[in-house]
């Protein structure tokens, strides 16, 4: 399955990053979680096109998670 990678930041939370994953366009997600009540809209950083999408947001997460 291919879908997006994302990394996005947030002004109103320096210093940390939200890595996610979706099947639509990244900015369609963006905009979905700057709707959730968060201080100032968030910036999509980086993206990227991924087969296994999910599989790999999983391995992401699991190698960062000492961080």
């Amino acid at each position: 399955m291919i879908g997006f990678i994302y990394i996005m930041s947030n002004p109103g939370h320096p210093g940390l990053l939200k890595i996610g994953q979706t099947s639509k366009d990244p900015n369609v997600r963006r905009r979905e979680l700057n709707s959730t009540g968060v201080p100032e809209d968030f910036v999509l950083e980086y993206r990227v096109l991924a087969d296994d999408y999910q599989r790999l947001e999983k391995e992401i997460h699991q190698r960062l998670k000492k961080y």
